[in-house]
């Protein structure tokens, strides 16, 4: 296994790291997407990051003056916490049990975000439950909206 690997997209290299780093840390939208699972969510951009879930999240590598308004946070699922709550936002319209993670798919306005959790955790977040949706990671990667077709 290579210790470094090189990720090609229309043979131009969008980044060269470690594999852990490459999941981790993704430099593009392409890299975030290829390599593990992600969740596009729709975000607004505010003065110190991005409007994400009610909250300011800030965004790797600063938000670029110059950058569209219409903004996507691609999201880890592990970066993502459900809780419930009676008046939540978001529900649970999806459940895989993994064994020792569930998986959930969110449901919030228009998208469905994907959360792992443990699944000790995952205990109360049964099929139509009301949850709301925060954030677990330090900042978050930003590209340019995805026009569904």
């Amino acid at each position: 296994m290579a210790d470094r690997v090189r990720v090609m997209s229309r043979g131009r290299a969008e980044q060269v790291a470690a594999p852990s780093v490459l999941y981790a840390q993704p430099s593009t939208a392409f890299v975030a997407e290829f390599v593990g699972v992600s969740s596009r969510v729709p975000v607004r951009k505010t003065a110190n990051g991005v409007e994400l879930f009610g909250r300011v999240a800030k965004v790797r590598g600063g938000v670029e003056a110059g950058r569209s308004e219409e903004l996507d946070a691609l999201l880890r699922p592990e970066d993502v916490v459900a809780e419930v709550s009676t008046n939540g936002l978001g529900v649970v319209n999806h459940r895989s049990f993994l064994g020792a993670m569930t998986r959930l798919g969110i449901g919030i306005g228009g998208v469905t975000v994907k959360v792992d959790l443990r699944s000790g955790d995952a205990a109360d977040l049964e099929l139509g439950a009301r949850v709301d949706l925060s954030l677990s990671a330090r900042d978050v990667l930003v590209s340019e909206r995805r026009q569904v077709s």
